[in-house]
């Protein structure tokens, strides 16, 4: 299965290159971009933290597009936070859930009044990779002294964290999960003289500790959060709830 950071940066490079009908060709970066510059779509759940600095005496802008909301970085000065309208230096996007992927939109513009904007160009395009986090730099120049970073722009992306499992509990790939009047863990529970009669909800059994299996399940297994006080010599595993990984 592709890494998170690797399916990141072929996200970013296909947006790039569908702006382009795919004429160009490039890797993790790419010089002299379209404006606004479009990322993603990033892999289901990531969240993106966002962070602008300017470097020119002209004011600069950047309008980030991206679920939850629009977020405007605004500012001027050499190695300048530039902030949003409410004093702001970052802004964090996320889909509205774990399941829905991620894109952003970038615009970037500049001013020598800080009235009347019109677009620089966006010269660079990077991205950087430590773990699973995902580091995306974006400059633009707005023509005037060829510095090429008068807006610079980070977005650092990182994945879904599933949630830890509720005190008490433990989250299992199991091979059959049913109510007590599946054969299959009712044959179980006969076989280890286990009285299962009483037992509500759903029942897990051929389970394994998720975390051993790396956080997978594979096709055919269910993922679940069940007890941590599992009946049978810990065959079978009681107070089962399906999970999404």
């Amino acid at each position: 299965m592709p890494s998170f950071s690797s399916l990141v940066t072929f996200c970013i490079v296909s947006a790039l290159l569908s702006v382009h009908g795919g004429a160009v060709q490039l890797s993790a970066r790419q010089t002299t971009v379209p404006n606004p510059l479009s990322l993603g779509p990033f892999p289901p759940g990531s969240t993106a933290l966002v962070t602008a600095r300017s470097n020119a005496k002209f004011t600069q802008k950047v309008v980030v597009t991206g679920p939850p909301a629009e977020c405007t970085f605004q500012g001027s000065g050499e190695d300048v936070a530039m902030k949003t309208s409410d004093s702001s230096t970052q802004c964090i996007f996320a889909p509205a859930t774990t399941s829905d992927t991620l894109s952003l939109s970038l615009l970037f513009q500049f001013s020598s009044n800080g009235v009347d904007f019109k677009d620089p160009l966006i010269v660079d395009v990077s991205t950087n990779t430590t773990g699973n986090v995902v580091s995306v730099r974006a400059v633009s120049e707005d023509s005037t002294d060829n510095d090429k970073n008068d807006s610079e722009v980070t977005i650092r992306v990182t994945p879904n964290a599933p949630s830890p499992p509720p005190p008490g509990t433990t989250d299992l790939c199991c091979s059959t999960v049913g109510t007590n009047s599946n054969p299959t863990i009712s044959a179980l529970a006969k076989l280890l003289g286990v009285d299962i009669s009483d037992v509500l909800g759903n029942i897990g059994v051929g389970c394994t500790v998720l975390t051993d299996l790396g956080n997978t399940c594979s096709t055919g297994n269910t993922a679940v959060n069940c007890d941590s006080n599992p009946l049978g010599d810990g065959l079978i595993d009681v107070g089962c709830v399906p999970i999404t990984l």
